[in-house]
């Protein structure tokens, strides 16, 4: 059986705006990029677990 590494990276939360809104989707790409980047830098692809933003939660 082959083998699957799986590295979820956090999501953008908390989103002012609609993901159907595509007039900021520039914006959120920028913002995904920067954070994707931040998290590398910081936990590099080791982290073991799953990003506290998938977690359940409210604004």
């Amino acid at each position: 059986m082959d083998k699957l590494d799986l590295t979820i990276i956090p999501p953008l939360c908390p989103l002012s705006s609609s993901t159907y809104d595509f007039s900021v989707a520039g914006d959120l790409i920028d913002r995904a990029a920067d954070k994707t980047r931040t998290w590398l830098k910081k936990h590099g692809l080791r982290a073991t677990s799953i990003p506290q933003e998938l977690y359940p939660h409210g604004h």
